[in-house]
């Protein structure tokens, strides 16, 4: 809490009905505006998400068929 990554800290006991008090509090906000919000939170993961996704797909290709890595896949045992 002190670094700002948390908003408060809930007992389990209480999680359940503090969830639903949450749940209640952003069902009861003004829903285009709150479409409108979350969609410009979104975006930007997305977007850089499709960015770099062709650059991910072929990074994990040549770590997946590198001979290292097959050489270590040989050496899996299997009883």
């Amino acid at each position: 809490m002190r670094l700002g990554l948390l908003q408060e800290v809930i007992i389990e006991d209480n999680l359940l009905v503090q969830a639903k008090k949450i749940a209640l509090d952003l069902a009861s906000k003004y829903l285009p505006a709150f479409a409108s919000i979350k969609s410009l939170f979104g975006r930007p993961i997305a977007e850089d998400m499709m960015e770099h996704e062709e650059r991910s797909i072929c990074e994990f290709v040549d770590i997946w068929y590198s001979e290292p890595t097959w050489k270590r896949l040989q050496d899996i045992k299997i009883n």
